[in-house]
């Protein structure tokens, strides 16, 4: 949050600017984020990054918070988008 992901990348959306560090160690959300439009799809990017926060060793003290409210945030965000697939599944059946 508060950092412009275009301003991050080359022209090709992809690919960062070699002046530009990762702002975290979760980078690869962004960029699925960025090149990826459906809500199927990002409740993938959602679900690997909820992965990758749990994979960090030695956070600090602020990247522990950081995580716990970013994979509270995501896990909640998830339900609700596959609550919805399934209902609109259900209701399309």
């Amino acid at each position: 949050p508060g950092t412009n992901l275009l301003d991050r990348l080359e022209a090709d959306g992809i690919t960062p600017k070699s002046n530009s560090k990762p702002v975290d160690r979760v980078n690869e959300h962004d960029l699925f984020y960025n090149t990826h439009t459906s809500a199927r799809e990002r409740c993938v990017a959602d679900a690997n990054m909820i992965k990758e926060l749990r994979k960090i060793q030695n956070p600090s003290c602020h990247e522990r918070l950081e995580r716990a409210v970013a994979i509270t945030c995501l896990s909640i965000k998830r339900c609700f988008v596959l609550l919805w697939f399934a209902l609109l599944d259900r209701i399309n059946n």
